[in-house]
């Protein structure tokens, strides 16, 4: 899915690649989800 690697790279760019960023990835996919339900 396109989306999904634009909005990885933009979460690694903006945190860097580790534990936080998996966190915040976690976090912005189900946001992303959620607003697609809408």
């Amino acid at each position: 899915e396109v989306e999904n690697a634009i909005i990885t790279m933009a979460v690694i760019k903006a945190f860097g690649v580790g534990k936080k960023s998996e966190r915040y990835l976690g976090v912005v996919k189900k946001v992303v989800r959620g607003l697609k339900d809408v």
